[in-house]
């Protein structure tokens, strides 16, 4: 049902591959802030690659899914993973350096494109600032992951313009976006890259198989206590907001429940959640675990019984995977009382949002830090 609402599309930059074709040791500068970008950046990487017969140059800022298809890093991604309104403003000063240091350094490279993907508050910046050079009207711009006005309230005919105006071509995820983008901007909607794995994606567009004695699929028959798996977010900030919370979580059923607990999180991020459990006196009824590779990621997903996920590109895996989740996002009260003015939908969650019902057990509600609305919710679902 999800998979029925994606575009199938793996032809990235299709309307751009006549000029590509004819040309040669072309230069992709990309710029990617957050784990969920580099692995959308991986994508377009290696489908550039399939499709260009000469060897691409490609420099930027990315993460190690990056580096593995070629990226040669001129800055650390992890400095650009920082989110919300008031989170944002102890990193200003640094930011800003940053950002002189890229655009310094896509001047005196002079790539042929300039893919931003995501993280749109340093971005957009860098875009309207590339915008400025005498170069700027010669270097292709292209944006990956659409910015979320669909969401917002009001017509937004600002950033319409600034759009138009400034990019050559946007890449979207989902159907939706394009249908709102493509009236004012030239549109590719290229679907997840969840969904660009074949063995995924044969899966998700099967039909319902026949109910059996078991509503568990066989990896999660074979366990012999069921699996919670919890997903604290991708970023520093994410984690450390998010992850206090979830042990409390483990702490209050692990009493109650014979379950396993697992966090699944990226290597980045593997001390700081490693530190947090132990200093709650967790580390041995946790187990946690890295996985860079989307596949494999999945498939661990599918061997679990049930997780609590931070809101992200993450729910899309655990949709693919089918497991039954809570979503979960926590900020402080001035983010909140923005994002419940400005909020144009009512789901927070990206399945929820493609389907347009209630497809996870969304909590709408405060989050306490105790953990005891969490723990009714998972021992509930």
């Amino acid at each position: 049902m999800l998979s029925s609402k994606i575009t199938s599309s793996v032809c990235i930059f299709r309307r751009f591959h006549v000029a590509v074709m004819q040309r040669r040791n072309l230069h992709f500068f990309f710029v990617a802030g957050e784990p969920s970008g580099d692995v959308l950046g991986a994508s377009l990487i290696r489908s550039l690659r399939s499709k260009h017969p000469a060897p691409l140059k490609v420099t930027g800022i990315g993460g190690p899914n990056m580096e593995r298809e070629g990226l040669v890093k001129t800055a650390d991604m992890d400095q650009l993973a920082v989110m919300g309104f008031l989170e944002v403003l102890p990193h200003v000063p640094r930011l800003y350096s940053l950002l002189r240091r890229t655009i310094k350094c896509i001047r005196e490279s002079e790539p042929d494109f300039v893919v931003t993907v995501d993280s749109k508050g340093f971005n957009f910046r860098l875009i309207k600032a590339l915008r400025r050079e005498p170069r700027g009207s010669k270097t292709k711009i292209v944006h990956y992951v659409a910015p979320s006005m669909w969401a917002i309230k009001g017509e937004q005919r600002e950033k319409k313009m600034f759009l138009s105006r400034n990019l050559d071509l946007l890449l979207v995820l989902f159907p939706f976006e394009q249908q709102y983008f493509s009236s004012f901007l030239r549109t590719v909607c290229t679907g997840p890259p969840v969904f660009e794995l074949a063995a995924i994606r044969r899966r998700a567009m099967q039909a319902p198989v026949e109910s059996t004695s078991s509503s568990l699929p066989p990896s999660k028959q074979q366990i012999s206590d069921p699996v919670l798996l919890l997903l604290p977010g991708s970023r520093v900030q994410e984690v450390r907001q998010h992850l206090p919370i979830l042990l409390e979580v483990v702490r209050s059923m692990g009493s109650k429940h014979c379950l396993q607990f697992r966090i699944l999180t990226i290597l980045s991020m593997k001390e700081l959640v490693d530190n947090l459990v132990e200093s709650r006196g967790l580390k041995e009824s946790i187990q946690v675990i890295t996985l860079l590779d989307v596949e494999k990621r999945i498939e661990h997903m599918r061997g679990c019984s049930a997780a609590v996920a931070v809101s992200g590109t993450v729910t899309l895996e655990l949709a693919a995977a089918d497991v039954p989740s809570v979503v979960i996002y926590r900020s402080n009260m001035f983010t909140q009382f923005l994002a419940k003015r400005l909020a144009a939908v009512e789901f927070i969650s990206l399945p929820n949002l493609l389907l347009g019902v209630t497809y996870e057990n969304i909590l709408c509600c405060r989050m306490k830090r105790d953990g005891q609305v969490f723990s009714q919710a998972t021992a509930e679902s």
